[in-house]
């Protein structure tokens, strides 16, 4: 290099530096941009400006300085003509620097259609009054639909101050321009939304002092702006909330967020509204606090809601936990979502144990399981409905009636189920008594009528088979009283009903012929005085009880079975299951069964003496028409024998005298047997008293006793052959007496005898024999040679015609007459 060119150089360096020393302070809006360029020379514009500001005559010194760094530069001279352009500024402007190269100011920028968006304040002109203020021009390209360039001019002038030209660095602001327009469109919808909002803001320091809020804030408690500004929000609200604000904001600073606090702030006018707070902490880059961001809600209406809500609910609780309905709800999982107190009452369960408990689990030892069953019809039916049994923890018995629904949504899905149940026990009770005294009626309606259409004997097992089924017995039985002949009160069992599977005792001697021990005394005095015993084993001593356990007794009702008052017997009912008492109502039920039952034993006895009556007074008639007809027939006979006799005697009597006594002797025989007869009422007569009758005579005319001896069984006889046997007996003891043993000069004996030989009811063969002993005598056999004849003649005919039998006659030398007859008699 020159010696003319280095001490140029060296007086433009000196002018730099003078320039910049002499430059007045740029009127230029600081822009930061940040680090530093090539060669340590800083990116700023301001920094830029300052240095080459002394080099507006020296371009290929600004073109050394600025050499790297991404960033344009122009000069314009005094008269506002463009003296230089760098690289990266044509660039910029696609074109290159000696297109530009001077050009006037004006058409550098042919293009500029407006002043850009982001600062309205700048603009494309370069007056001399604008020079040093930064602007933003923005500008159509052909390769590109918009540019946005940011220009920082600097005048520069020289030392007496007069204005040389202008120095400005130009950069490409496109993308900052469209980010600051975003921003600035985001921040209109931001305030947009700020002041639009329906939901109150509010922002408040460090300390809880409003900074900033929103209309929607004052519209809700009613203060302007400036009244609230850098007041504490503690201010606001009530005494009770000021209290917890403290708490709550710090726990809110560390914490950087709130959630639902709620707060009763009072409006202008006085009156109070239920706000709840959600919000976040505004930081700065480092964290550090800014402010809050705060939306309010006004809750005054929902807490109200919520307050009546749980009044409501608290109304309708007392409601459905007064009431003895139960109550029930599940899910559409059959979860249980709801129980009220009864439903826990009934099945045994607290309200923890059963809300939320799957009802399968519920339903496995029977709780529930009535609401299980109602759920798988439901799947078909809106409704269904059942009725349960279910035991109270005091034992006592409930019923009750359910009604459940299911509900469902739109789709026709189950999403819930719910079951009332009503208490029936009342109408179950009065139907349940109402079956059983239809039961207890038919039973006793099927009993009677047997009792009433039976034939004799009672029908004593369809009567208790009635009766027992009725009365849900296991064992139904008749007990008759009686005695022993001896003055013993006896009992045996005489009918007996069972239910299915109860063991019968009817064949169990035990219950036969059992007399009225000590330890029954008391059944005895109860039954007697007609009233009943009635209860468990448990209730009665300690023989009663082992008496009535070999039978499988645990409980017992026995009603006295009476007629005219008097007990002859009882009916019993046991039951085998378990022990009870019967109830009034069927005690009253078997009562009137048992009075039946005596009833009918009181008609079957009465008809038995009816029969029994009936049977005599027919006999009566028979015996009556026989005994006139024996009457008739014996006048006739005895008519006809006393003439036979008249006639047979008065042929062989040797006087009148012999004849009269002969007559008189016979007559008084006929007598005999007339008395004998008439004082039996003519039915029949014993064989033995009428032989001692007749024989008596002849012992009293031999003047010694003892001499006719007789023997035989019992034995009585018909009135027609009753005279028969006399008038035979007669005629041969008259014959003894006269010519034989019974003599008073002979001591002989007789012997008389009979045996019955063969016998069909009341018809038999009889023998008779009769024998003379003693001394030796001299009579003869009665024959018609030997003696008159008419004795043997009346015996024979005797025996022939009036017994059907015969007749054999006999002497033994030195015993005397003996005879066998064998006759066919009626006796009894």
């Amino acid at each position: 290099m020159s010696s003319s060119a280095e001490r140029n150089d060296q007086g433009a360096d000196q002018r730099i530096l003078d320039g910049m020393s002499t430059a007045p302070a740029a009127k230029v809006q600081a822009h930061s941009y940040g680090g530093s360029g090539h060669h340590g020379v800083p990116e700023s514009p301001e920094t830029i400006l300052a240095c080459c500001s002394g080099l507006t005559e020296s371009p290929n010194l600004i073109d050394g300085l600025l050499s790297g760094l991404n960033i344009g530069v122009m000069i314009v001279d005094r008269s506002d003509l463009v003296s230089y352009v760098n690289q990266q500024l044509a660039a910029l402007l696609h074109t290159t620097p000696d297109a530009l190269v001077g050009l006037p100011l004006t058409a550098t920028f042919p293009l500029a259609s407006e002043t850009c968006q982001v600062n309205s304040q700048c603009c494309i002109d370069c007056t001399v009054d604008q020079r040093d203020a930064a602007f933003v021009v923005r500008l159509a390209t052909p390769d590109r639909d918009e540019c946005c360039l940011q220009i920082f001019p600097k005048t520069v002038y020289d030392a007496e101050g007069s204005y040389i030209g202008c120095l400005a660095t130009v950069s490409d602001f496109t993308t900052h321009c469209k980010t600051l327009l975003a921003l600035r469109e985001s921040q209109e919808l931001y305030r947009a939304h700020y002041e639009e909002s329906p939901l109150p803001y509010q922002s408040l320091d460090e300390d809880g002092r409003l900074l900033e809020l929103n209309p929607a804030w004052t519209e809700l408690l009613g203060f302007d702006r400036d009244e609230v500004i850098g007041r504490s929000f503690a201010d606001l609200v009530t005494s009770e909330s000021a209290k917890l604000f403290p708490e709550r904001f710090q726990t809110f600073l560390q914490a950087g967020r709130v959630h639902e606090a709620c707060f009763e702030v009072v409006c202008k006018d006085g009156s109070t509204r239920h706000v709840s707070v959600n919000g976040r902490i505004g930081t700065d880059p480092d964290g550090s606090f800014l402010r809050t961001h705060c939306i309010l809600h006004d809750v005054t209406a929902r807490l109200q809601a919520e307050r009546r809500l749980r009044e409501s609910e608290a109304r309708y609780r007392g409601v459905v936990d007064d009431q003895t309905e139960l109550i029930c709800r599940l899910d559409s999982e059959r979860v249980i979502t709801f129980v009220n107190d009864v439903m826990c009452e009934v099945v045994h369960r607290d309200r923890s144990e059963l809300m939320g408990a799957d009802l399968a689990a519920m339903s496995s030892d029977g709780c529930l399981s009535h609401v299980q069953d109602m759920i798988e019809r439901l799947a078909d039916e809106s409704v269904a409905v059942c009725e349960s049994q279910m035991t109270l923890p005091s034992g006592e018995m409930r019923w009750h009636q359910w009604n459940g629904h299911a509900i469902r949504d739109e789709q026709g899905r189950i999403h819930e189920y719910q079951f009332v149940g009503s208490d029936i026990t009342n109408r179950k009770l009065a139907e349940l008594e109402l079956q059983r005294r239809e039961r207890h009626m038919s039973g006793l309606a099927e009993g009677l009528q047997s009792l009433m259409h039976s034939a004799e004997p009672v029908d004593f097992d369809s009567f208790l088979a009635a009766i027992g089924s009725a009365s849900r017995a296991s064992r139904a039985y008749y007990f008759k009283r009686h005695d022993d002949g001896q003055g013993r009160i006896l009992v045996s069992q005489i009918a007996e009903w069972c239910a299915a599977g109860i063991n019968p005792e009817i064949d169990n001697p035990m219950l036969q012929n059992l007399p009225v021990l000590p330890e029954f005394a008391r059944w005895e005095r109860e039954l007697s005085a007609g009233n009943v015993l009635n209860g468990s084993i448990s209730d009665f001593g300690e023989v009663e009880q082992a008496f009535l356990a070999v039978q499988d007794v645990k409980s017992i009702l026995i009603i006295p079975i009476l007629i005219d008052a008097v007990a002859v017997g009882f009916i019993g009912f046991d039951d085998c299951i378990s022990e009870q008492r019967w109830e009034p109502a069927e005690v009253s039920f078997l009562t009137a069964a048992a009075g039946g039952l005596g009833q009918a034993l009181k008609r079957s006895r009465v008809e038995q003496a009816l029969r029994e009556s009936e049977q005599e007074s027919q006999q009566l008639a028979a015996s009556r028409q026989r005994l006139l007809r024996e009457v008739d027939h014996r006048t006739k006979n005895n008519l006809a024998s006393l003439d036979a006799l008249i006639d047979l005697i008065k042929h062989r009597a040797s006087s009148p005298e012999q004849f009269a006594q002969s007559l008189r002797d016979r007559l008084q025989v006929m007598a005999t047997v007339h008395r004998m007869l008439a004082g039996s009422g003519w039915e029949s007569t014993s064989f033995r008293t009428l032989a001692d009758t007749i024989a008596s005579q002849f012992e009293d005319e031999a003047g010694s006793d003892h001499r006719i001896f007789m023997s035989g069984e019992p034995m009585a006889v018909v009135p027609r052959q009753a005279t028969a046997l006399a008038m035979i007996l007669h005629e041969l003891l008259t014959n003894s007496h006269r010519h034989g043993v019974l003599m008073p000069e002979v001591e002989g004996r007789v012997h008389i005898s009979w045996e019955i030989i063969d016998q069909c009811d009341t018809l038999a063969t009889v023998r008779f024999e009769y024998r003379e002993g003693g001394s030796t005598m001299k009579s003869l056999p009665m024959t018609d040679d030997e003696s008159s004849g008419s004795g043997l003649h009346l015996i024979e005919g005797f025996s022939k015609y009036e017994m059907n039998g015969t007749y054999e006659g006999r002497f033994v030398p030195n015993e005397g007459f003996s005879c066998t007859i064998e006759a066919r008699l009626d006796i009894t």
